[in-house]
């Protein structure tokens, strides 16, 4: 299957399933004693939901961050607890969560997913440019 391209706030429909990477914003950290590696932090959004008749896991471990081809790391400094998730989504269903990753300042940042619901794997891009970060 082709690598799909979209844009930020832009939704997939695959295998009875709907993703989006909702929003991106560059935050502070809440910890005064964890700073970013590389001088920013990215908090980027998902949604899911299931349109299909089989439940599926919604888990943010499916997204990679990448910058020029370089996976950036997830940002574990933050003292908010609620980052990350993985929910099993049934019929209707949906689920939103949040990462942090640690990134340098770019023009352009790519959440790239690879998806399998159903025993089928789904990989899509989501463009995420510094102009549309909040």
């Amino acid at each position: 299957m082709k690598k799909k391209k979209l844009n930020l706030g832009e939704t997939l429909k695959v295998g009875g399933a709907e993703v989006t990477v909702t929003t991106a914003e560059f935050v502070q950290s809440d910890n005064e004693y964890s700073t970013p590696e590389k001088g920013n932090i990215l908090k980027v959004s998902y949604k899911f939901k299931n349109n299909g008749e089989e439940r599926f896991l919604a888990t943010d471990d499916i997204f990679n961050l990448t910058v020029d081809n370089e996976t950036q790391k997830n940002f574990f400094g933050m003292d908010d607890t609620n980052d990350g998730f993985s929910e099993f989504l049934n019929t209707n269903n949906t689920v939103s969560g949040y990462t942090y990753f640690d990134v340098p300042d770019a023009e352009e940042y790519k959440a790239e997913m690879n998806f399998d619901p159903h025993l089928e794997t789904y990989k899509a891009d989501w463009i995420i440019k510094k102009s549309d970060i909040s």
